[in-house]
């Protein structure tokens, strides 16, 4: 070379090209050697002795050592591909993909989607010993961030390009649902959690994408298992989120959208059981209890019900006059606590003029539907049914206490009748005229129109 002149750089191009394959022959030889493609250490003293000879300068050895990795790491892929195929495909898909008859497969599966669980374990496998295979031969490199102490990493190889890349994102989908559900001797928990690290690297997923994809299979299981907490408890237990920060944990979900989805889910399976609750109720009737046990499990779950579930004013209005009238009915609510019909109306949301409105109608209904009940008891002489029905509706009337537009049916004389029954029912033996009574009867006069 010096005694033609040539410079050293322009002799390496012609030594790469000229003993390329020599030395790309002697690493792969090397990675046969111990069967798992893994180069023992002996071997690179010998593999720099032989780059030397053949005059190969330290960036063509490190890219004919790729080379090398690359034609090793094919046929890896290929066989990957190959059982995740088969984890994914029933028999009839993969028989028309391959072209052979699967069933006589002695791993196939009858009557589901999938060839069966050993297909899936076969896959895992045939990860681990690909992630293996780069930790041996130190085929990434990593950097930390002081500040953070995140850790990064780079590979010299990576899959892009053996196969179509929305073929690559589906492999390390099934890969991050395989190794989330994956069980085994801490030995084999260790190598999962190192090809959950490295797998996406290594079929060349970039970091953003890697993340998207985890964010949608973590929004699969999260919500999957949130709903079934749920159905089967009705709430979120403080075991149960543990288990919710594991999932998070593991599939790397930012903290701000576990958050926001766990919400979301709730209030969708609040809302789902007010929906079921209302459709099942006999002749659409809302109860009290129903009302009650929504706000209470909406408490549970911190979602305030006036505004997060998103229910129509109409809604919300029947809930609290359901709420109210079951109170009412209970004499848990007079007029001496009636501010209690406030905080019903405030825990719903309900403005003014709506809760006016609509408790008015309700206190009507309920004199109206009394009265007229109460008449045809006496027509019928259950004065005693009668009685019940009248001190029922004066439970109503004593918070609105005026004249309402009776049945058309229920004439002066019937009004009178039911004022007379009552006053009767309520008087003393001795004669002594109680107050609360007295003003019972004025109340049931003025309900009436007498």
């Amino acid at each position: 070379r010096e005694f033609l002149d040539l410079p050293l750089e322009k002799c390496q191009k012609m030594h790469r090209v000229s003993c390329a394959g020599a030395y790309v022959q002697a690493v792969q030889e090397a990675m046969g050697a111990g069967g798992s493609g893994v180069i023992n250490t002996d071997y690179y003293a010998g593999l720099t002795k032989l780059a030397d000879r053949l005059l190969l300068g330290e960036d063509d050895q490190r890219a004919l050592f790729n080379d090398a990795v690359k034609a090793r790491l094919q046929p890896m892929m290929d066989e990957l591909l190959s059982q995740f195929e088969r984890s994914v495909l029933n028999k009839q898909q993969l028989a028309q993909k391959t072209g052979k008859d699967q069933g006589e497969d002695l791993i196939a599966k009858e009557g589901g989607g999938a060839l069966g669980l050993e297909s899936g374990a076969n896959m895992m496998l045939e990860v681990v010993n690909m992630v293996d295979f780069y930790e041996g031969n130190n085929l990434w490199e990593g950097t930390t961030d002081e500040a953070t102490n995140a850790t990064t990493y780079t590979y010299r190889v990576d899959a892009k390009g053996m196969a179509e890349e929305k073929m690559l994102e589906e492999v390390y989908r099934q890969f991050t649902v395989s190794s989330f559900q994956a069980r085994g001797s801490p030995g084999q928990q260790k190598r999962y959690a190192l090809a959950q690290t490295h797998f996406a690297g290594i079929l060349g997923i970039g970091a953003e994408r890697e993340a998207e994809i985890k964010q949608d299979i973590g929004k699969v299981v999260y919500s999957n298992y949130v709903k079934q907490l749920l159905t089967s408890k009705g709430r979120i237990e403080q075991q149960d989120m543990q288990f919710l920060v594991n999932i998070q944990q593991v599939l790397k979900m930012e903290d701000e959208f576990c958050f926001e989805l766990l919400g979301k889910l709730q209030k969708n399976f609040l809302r789902e059981q007010i929906d079921k609750a209302i459709g099942g109720a006999s002749a659409g009737k809302i109860t009290g209890e129903l009302a009650k046990s929504v706000r209470d499990r909406a408490d549970s779950m911190g979602i305030d019900v006036r505004e997060e579930l998103k229910l129509d004013m109409t809604l919300k209005s029947d809930l609290f006059l359901a709420e109210v009238e079951s109170a009412i009915k209970s004499k848990a609510v007079t007029v001496d606590n009636k501010e209690l019909i406030e905080d019903f109306q405030d825990a719903w949301g309900i403005p003014n003029d709506v809760a006016t409105k609509d408790f008015t109608r309700m206190v009507e209904a309920k004199c109206i539907a009394g009265v007229k009940s109460a008449s045809q008891d006496l027509n019928n002489s259950n004065e005693r049914s009668a009685v019940r029905y009248i001190d029922e509706l004066l439970g109503y009337a004593q918070f609105i206490p005026q004249a309402v537009q009776h049945d058309a049916k229920v004439s002066k004389a019937d009004k009178e009748k039911v004022l007379a029954t009552y006053t009767a029912a309520k008087a003393s033996f001795d004669g002594d005229t109680d107050p609360e009574v007295t003003a019972r009867l004025e109340l049931l006069s003025t309900v009436l129109g007498l």
